[in-house]
């Protein structure tokens, strides 16, 4: 097993940069998930790591070798594509056994290690089968197994799940992190999904216009995001920003008053608060936010309550049982401790 490690980082196309000024440190045995929009450097950054690009500048170190110059066949890593990439020629097994026969392990070996991958990722039943009688989840278990069967330094998976339905994306969002603890391998995984980096990442790196924004873990990201751009991209809800100014410890914005926010600064600033930081008020002269309600939807363990503040739309968690007509009024409550304040020019994060 091995840290990955990338040093001053650069990939560019003539002045197009797809990542740029990256450092970071992937220990080993890490579950790393690459975060952000489409064309935010993820799968450039993975594609550089696998051999499948080359940076214009810096180093990437898997152990204690530099790769930066090496094919992808001698890099000791196996990937997971979003498409599969299976033979529909061969059975299940033989694509299994196939990383095996290529890399000239002894035929010996083949069938103790496909049987025990195929365990792994529960395809026991499904080894003669070819993949078209294999659905989307079986077929990117097979993946999974193909790429297990290596016993690879480092696992790569470029949004491995994104073509399966919701509910099979849950099932297997629960097994890749199960099989992750079993084969304590160090694993880089590419995703737009920020669920998906939520569940299973150890730390997650947030990435737009081929920088990082952020590196934490799951809670650490969420719970206090570096600038507006995560506080925006996480959660789901994404958080409420509300611009506004603060004096003294008071916030004010066009239907919005808080006060007792622990911050020495003043002036224009942008607070964010999640929506299931937000009640509903008993007493409206209790409120912070007096508003009309602009949506109403049923999420099933919860009402999702959306208003106007502002000139923008923000939201509050509400019990499932909430019924109340769009249009009608609406108080909220907002603790001064559960607000995120951040810079209006730098967009960073205000420390408390």
């Amino acid at each position: 097993m091995a840290e990955v490690i990338l040093s001053k980082i650069n990939k560019r196309w003539g002045e197009v940069y797809g990542v740029k000024d990256m450092n970071l440190s992937i220990a080993d045995k890490e579950f790393l998930v690459l975060l952000g929009p489409s064309g935010c450097g993820k799968t450039t950054t993975m594609r550089m790591v696998a051999g499948l690009e080359f940076p214009s500048d810096g180093d990437i170190r898997i152990g204690d070798r530099s790769v930066r110059n090496l094919d992808p066949k001698d890099r000791d890593v196996a990937m997971v594509f979003q498409n599969y990439g299976l033979y529909p020629n061969m059975t299940v097994y033989e694509n299994i056994r196939f990383p095996l026969k290529i890399r000239k392990i002894p035929a010996s070996e083949h069938d103790e290690r496909v049987q025990r991958a195929a365990s792994m990722v529960e395809l026991e039943d499904l080894l003669e089968r070819k993949p078209k009688a294999l659905s989307g989840g079986q077929r990117q278990r097979v993946a999974l197994a193909r790429a297990i069967v290596r016993e690879p330094t480092v696992f790569l998976m470029d949004e491995p799940l994104s073509n399966l339905d919701a509910k099979l994306r849950v099932t297997m969002r629960a097994q890749l992190k199960n099989l992750q603890h079993q084969l304590a391998v160090t694993t880089i995984y590419v995703t737009h999904d920020q669920i998906e980096a939520m569940t299973l990442a150890d730390r997650v790196v947030v990435m737009n216009a081929g920088a990082i924004m952020q590196i934490g873990t799951p809670e650490e990201v969420y719970n206090q995001p570096a600038n507006l751009f995560v506080a925006s991209f996480i959660g789901s809800p994404a958080m409420n920003l509300i611009e506004g100014n603060i004096v003294n410890g008071t916030f004010t914005a066009e239907n919005i008053s808080v006060s007792g926010i622990s911050s020495q600064h003043n002036g224009p600033v942008t607070l964010g608060y999640r929506a299931e930081d937000a009640t509903l008020a008993q007493d409206p002269s209790t409120a912070q936010i007096t508003a009309s309600i602009y949506s109403v939807e049923l999420l099933g363990d919860a009402t999702m309550v959306t208003v106007k503040v502002g000139g923008g739309l923000v939201s509050a968690k509400a019990d499932k049982d909430f019924r109340q007509a769009i249009g009608s009024q609406i108080s909220l409550t907002i603790q001064p401790h559960e607000v995120h304040l951040f810079d209006n020019h730098s967009e960073l994060r205000i420390p408390s």
